[in-house]
């Protein structure tokens, strides 16, 4: 079966902005395909400080971690489904993305019951970042990209993002930190 490039590409710009909205560090934003079997991916820069239950209680900052994790694994079948304009669905479609978010639920739930409740809680909570004022826009914007140049790392995504919402670079001239104009935009029709 055909894969829709576009669609990949949204898929993949939805984990790659939920990355960036959650300070997730990644290397590289693609939709090539790979010889595992995928048809794009977001390669998360690996964690050293990798929260391990196994070595005893998480701490609260350990168990944020592992929620902006799976918040950004939800966010590609999200975003996916919004460019779709279908209702995205609690279900296992995407088979690495539902075992990543499976494993890290088991790492903070003490039963299984406890870990479907947490998935889909934040889940929900997925849906509704997209809907964070520009966040979309990024989306958009990284996904248009994407099917252009196929795959673009970390900085270069993180500067579409930025143009997407008319932020500009900051910069240094001769020592000195300078910040350009915001692009003007029309906010109010009103005006």
């Amino acid at each position: 079966m055909a894969v829709d490039e576009t669609v990949v590409a949204f898929h993949e710009a939805g984990h790659a902005v939920a990355a960036s909205y959650n300070e997730l560090l990644y290397e590289y934003v693609s939709i090539i395909p790979d010889d595992e079997g995928t048809v794009g991916r977001v390669l998360l820069v690996p964690d050293p400080d990798e929260p391990r239950p196994d070595l005893g209680d998480l701490t609260d900052d350990e168990r944020l971690v592992i929620e902006r994790k799976i918040i950004t694994y939800f966010a590609g079948t999200i975003a996916e489904a919004k460019y779709c304009g279908i209702q995205p669905e609690f279900n296992e479609d995407y088979r690495q993305d539902w075992e990543n978010v499976s494993d890290y639920a088991d790492r903070v739930c003490a039963s299984p019951e406890e870990a479907k409740a947490f998935e889909r809680y934040l889940f929900y909570r997925t849906i509704n970042l997209f809907d964070i004022a520009g966040q979309w826009k990024k989306v958009e914007a990284l996904a248009a990209e994407l099917v252009k140049q196929k795959k673009i790392d970390y900085q270069d995504s993180r500067k579409i993002m930025r143009d997407a919402l008319g932020i500009p670079q900051i910069m240094k001239v001769d020592g000195k930190i300078v910040i350009p104009p915001f692009k003007k935009t029309q906010i109010d029709s009103r005006e």
